[in-house]
Parts: C-alpha cells; sequence; structure tokens
C-alpha cells in the first residue's frame, strides 16, 4: 500500500514575502561592495536576490534609498544603532566632464552611531 508524503518544507524558489526585505538588503551589500552605489546596478541586486527588479521597488522606491537602508541593517548586524544626519552629493555648481568620470563626487550619507 502507498501513501503519498505532502513535502515537509516549501521548494527554495518559493520566499516567503516577509524575508524578501531582507535578501534584497544582503544582496545590495554584496553588490554596492563590489561596484560601488554609482556603479550598482538594480537589475544586479535583483539577480543576486533571486527577485525582479520590480520587486526592489515594492519595498525600495529609490536605489539611494535601498543604500540608506543597507547601512542602517549593517549598523544593526553590529549591535550599533545609526541614525541618518545628511545625505550630500556633488554641488550644483561644480563641473562633472562626461571623459573625466572621476570629477562626479561620490554620495556621501553622513551618520551618527545612537
Amino acid at each position: 500500500m502507498s501513501t503519498s508524503h505532502a513535502p515537509s518544507h516549501d521548494p527554495r524558489w518559493r520566499r516567503l514575502p516577509e524575508e524578501r526585505p531582507q535578501q534584497i538588503l544582503d544582496a545590495a551589500l554584496s553588490v554596492f561592495a563590489e561596484h560601488g552605489i554609482d556603479a550598482a546596478k538594480l537589475e544586479d541586486i535583483a539577480a543576486r536576490a533571486g527577485v525582479s527588479k520590480g520587486t526592489i521597488y515594492l519595498y525600495f522606491p529609490s536605489k539611494e534609498e535601498l543604500f540608506r537602508e543597507v547601512l542602517i541593517s549593517a549598523g544593526q548586524a553590529s549591535g550599533r544603532r545609526l541614525r541618518l544626519l545628511e545625505v550630500r552629493g556633488q554641488a550644483f555648481d561644480h563641473p562633472s566632464l562626461l571623459a573625466m568620470p572621476e570629477t562626479k563626487y561620490l554620495k556621501c550619507f553622513v551618520l551618527e552611531a545612537a
């Protein structure tokens, strides 16, 4: 007599929606570390997290917001709480030359350990 048993767990590709933000944050941390915020692509982050690019936008409205959350998450993982004080970028009156990418300033997030 044969009986069929239901699988004891969901397939790997079927993940709980509440796990997705952390999966995206983990993937984003890796991609930002490898490429920097400017060169990092949401497509690469989505592929590494195993989600679509559109899924990222369900949880994070922009790449900048995702980067901010990565910083806060990293602070929490180290046992620290971080508070965003300021976001700085290139001054509007500073020229950025297309032929010289080094003239483009990196965005700077000023954080304080709380």
